[in-house]
């Protein structure tokens, strides 16, 4: 049985990237959803098609824009401690 110590330790740790991916999803979905419904207003008319270009432009946005914020994101939280 691993000590209580390496038991805490994990959990910590799980925690932590748990609550950095839970960040990340929220962070670039929220973002994507912005900016895309900004750049699609931009390039087409405010119809009643609108809505349908909009989610069809967010979701392969978001699908970029997740990995690209969890993957820097533990070089950058280590970087401001130092």
């Amino acid at each position: 049985m691993p000590p209580t110590s390496a038991i805490s330790g994990l959990s910590c740790l799980i925690r932590t990237v748990s609550h950095r991916s839970f960040f990340g999803f929220i962070l670039s979905g929220l973002m994507s959803f912005l900016f895309s419904g900004i750049l699609t207003a931009r390039a087409v008319p405010i119809d009643a098609e609108f809505t349908r270009d909009w989610v069809s432009g967010w979701l392969p946005s978001w699908a970029v824009a997740f990995p690209a914020v969890l993957i820097p994101a533990p070089i950058t939280a280590g970087s401001w401690r130092a």
